[in-house]
């Protein structure tokens, strides 16, 4: 869902700068709200990758974003000066480019945050065997697997939840 809400955070953002960057005020304040849309996106990322892929391979995929996402980042700066280098009247790009360039860019970033909405969602418990073998929630160490999934702490009491207890 921050994946969704951030490509709708930055789609929004890029679609007031499209309507008003007359000003400093204007340009800084919707420049905030797309600047907070791409900081959710980008946090949500890693989060949906660790979850989507086998802890051997969390190195590959979240290095594989860093590349695409620096991909992505060159291209929408080459597509955005294109525009901008498209409308330029004596070398100098005119407002409706900036209108322009702006729009495209809202539209992209809408609907990847749409896209988003149907990424498929990883079972909750992918590297639950992992961490119940390591006791990676449990303080000290003193909570200790059962059977199925069944937890007994320190203390003597037992959980069915499949996670560890403190």
């Amino acid at each position: 869902m921050p994946l969704a809400a951030g490509g709708a955070l930055t789609g929004t953002g890029l679609g007031l700068l499209a309507a008003a960057h007359g000003s400093q005020a204007e340009v800084v304040a919707f420049g905030m709200v797309m600047s907070a849309g791409i900081g959710l996106a980008f946090a949500a990322m890693p989060d949906l990758i660790i979850d989507a892929v086998p802890a051997r391979q969390t190195g590959e995929a979240t290095g594989f974003n860093a590349l695409v996402r620096s991909v992505g980042s060159s291209l929408g700066s080459q597509v955005s000066a294109t525009i901008l280098a498209a409308s330029a009247v004596a070398g100098i790009a005119t407002d409706q480019g900036y209108t322009d360039a702006f729009v495209v860019s809202a539209v992209i970033a809408a609907s990847a945050g749409i896209v988003a909405l149907f990424i498929p969602r990883a079972p909750e418990s992918v590297h639950a065997p992992a961490l119940h073998e390591l006791g990676a929630a449990s303080p000290l160490g003193r909570a200790r697997r059962l059977d199925r999934g069944r937890v007994r702490t320190g203390a003597g009491s037992t959980a069915t939840t499949g996670r560890y207890l403190r």
